[in-house]
């Protein structure tokens, strides 16, 4: 997390590219929603086994991860051209905060997909509003289970990443600038919210008191298609 934090990105980039790199096995057709922007996290994915390879958004910019042989679709995930039962793999990072109508979101994904197939994904919890171009949600694990299992895939798993107190180092990271010791500042910043997390951890087990976990910086899910 370190090594990212000192190149830039946000703690919460960077939980959300642990869980990439361990988690995701991406094979067969691919379906990447709403990454027409910003794809980061492919660097940390091994596509070896995907043979072809969609990209879903309402728009594109100029990306360089973008290849040429990528399929870029235009369109809206809660209603997507694409055909049913196509999809072996479908990532959905840091997109459902933004569908309004996430059930039906969740729907279309599932009508999509594979049997057996696989869908990753990440949302924000504690983190700032942001466009692309409207921010309507934040989830909950229970929320996240119960929507998930309407649309009829079964969770694999739902997990919280980050602590109450990496999530105030990541609304503090903005205001870091101080010219080239920016990335010394950001990582010190970052290392002192883990060091502290660890010390409240272990009093509020000493305390029975809560445990700073409770607000986490994202969440990541997984799921698959009976």
């Amino acid at each position: 997390m370190l090594k990212e934090l000192y190149a830039g990105r946000s703690v919460h980039r960077a939980l959300l590219h642990e869980k990439v790199r361990v988690d995701v096995q991406a094979t067969g057709t691919l379906l990447d929603l709403g990454g027409g922007r910003r794809q980061s996290y492919l660097e940390y994915m091994d596509l070896t086994q995907v043979e072809r390879f969609i990209v879903l958004d309402l728009a594109f910019g100029e990306i360089s991860a973008l290849r040429p042989e990528w399929d870029q679709v235009k369109g809206s995930v809660t209603d997507m051209p694409i055909e049913a039962n196509t999809i072996n793999t479908v990532l959905c990072f840091s997109l459902l905060e933004h569908v309004y109508d996430y059930q039906r979101a969740l729907n279309e994904i599932q009508r999509v997909m594979r049997s057996g197939a696989f869908l990753y994904g990440w949302v924000p919890f504690a983190f700032p509003v942001h466009g692309a171009p409207y921010d309507y949600w934040r989830y909950t694990e229970l929320s996240l289970r119960n929507i998930i299992s309407s649309s009829g895939l079964v969770p694999t798993k739902i997990e919280s990443r980050g602590n109450t107190f990496l999530v105030i180092a990541d609304l503090l990271l903005p205001y870091c600038r101080f010219s080239f010791l920016t990335p010394f500042a950001r990582v010190g910043l970052t290392a002192l919210a883990q060091i502290a997390a660890a010390v409240a951890a272990s009093i509020a087990r000493r305390r029975d008191s809560p445990l700073p976990y409770n607000c986490p910086s994202g969440i990541w899910f997984s799921c698959t298609k009976p």
